[in-house]
């Protein structure tokens, strides 16, 4: 873990490169205060409908430069390799239970999940096997992992 976080910090310059001023993702207010700063990210709430989003924000082509050639995005690929089994029973499988408990409780028939940054898609295929939703979409930035996710069946955005 400590080579990758001095891996990801030195690949933070690809992000923070080109960084734009952007209204809140959710309702388009330009009406936020400070929320939390954060390896060197500006988190912002906005006043309108408290989504927390990262302002000022890398640009696309900054996003797309780090998933597709940051050294710490490399050696993640092979965390990921070692660890799935354990992952899958410690983190996704229970997440899932919560989700459905959730779900139950509320009484929500779910048509549609979108898991951002699902990664190899371990918590979208749970997700599936157990009927969560009718329709999975993952998005995953990085090309490696988005690979992997849709050989899995999972729609890839």
């Amino acid at each position: 873990m400590n080579q990758y976080l001095k891996l990801y910090e030195k690949d933070l310059v690809l992000l923070k490169s080109y960084m734009n001023s952007v209204n809140c993702p959710a309702c388009d207010s330009s009406n936020y205060k400070q929320w939390v700063l954060k390896m060197g990210f500006n988190f912002v709430e906005c006043n309108s409908c408290s989504t927390v989003y990262v302002n000022p924000r890398p640009n696309e082509e900054s996003l797309k430069q780090f998933y597709t050639s940051a050294e710490s995005q490399l050696f993640w690929v092979k965390i990921f390799k070692n660890t799935e089994k354990t992952r899958i029973e410690k983190i996704f499988k229970p997440r899932i239970k919560i989700i459905e408990e959730i779900l139950k409780e509320k009484k929500i028939k779910c048509n549609r999940m979108v898991e951002v940054g699902a990664g190899y898609g371990w918590f979208s295929n749970l997700a599936k096997d157990n009927k969560i939703a009718k329709e999975i979409i993952a998005i995953e930035p990085s090309p490696i992992s988005a690979s992997v996710c849709r050989r899995s069946g999972i729609k890839v955005i």
